[in-house]
């Protein structure tokens, strides 16, 4: 019995780590690979449960680069933002140098317009269903 307990405590951890989110290619330009991930987020001491659409940029060029874009989201289906997406609020811009990577983080902090809300985990919400990163822009420093 002690065998099969000792075997289970170190199976749990093994197949919890192949459960880990990946990231997927959303889309290259210019050197700059796009990828996303949907994350968990959940901070009890802070009532977040929910979830996010992470994105993750990475400079595969020997130059430094901007990348400047506006996000456009649709949430069941449905564009919020297609007639305003170039007000400021969705406008983002990063620099990146060689070979550097920048990824969003589920926290308040990090790089902006690199964590999207996705929807809500514990009750009914609006789901993100696709994202564009809109008049992409990527151009030497």
């Amino acid at each position: 019995m002690k065998k099969l307990v000792m075997l289970f405590a170190l199976l749990v951890p093994v197949l919890s780590f192949g459960q880990e989110a990946e990231w997927m290619l959303h889309q290259e330009k210019n050197g700059v690979m796009i990828y996303q991930m949907d994350k968990d987020w959940v901070d009890p001491s802070e009532g977040i449960n929910q979830e996010m659409t992470l994105l993750k940029m990475v400079n595969t060029t020997d130059q430094t680069l901007t990348i400047e874009w506006y996000d456009v989201r649709w949430y069941n289906d449905q564009c919020v933002n297609c007639q305003h997406y170039e007000d400021p609020e969705y406008k983002h811009s990063l620099t990146l140098s060689p070979g550097e990577s920048l990824e969003g983080k589920c926290s308040f902090e990090g790089p902006h317009g690199l964590s999207l809300f996705k929807k809500f985990n514990e009750r009914e919400s609006k789901t993100l269903t696709k994202f564009e990163l809109r008049d992409l822009i990527v151009n030497p420093s």
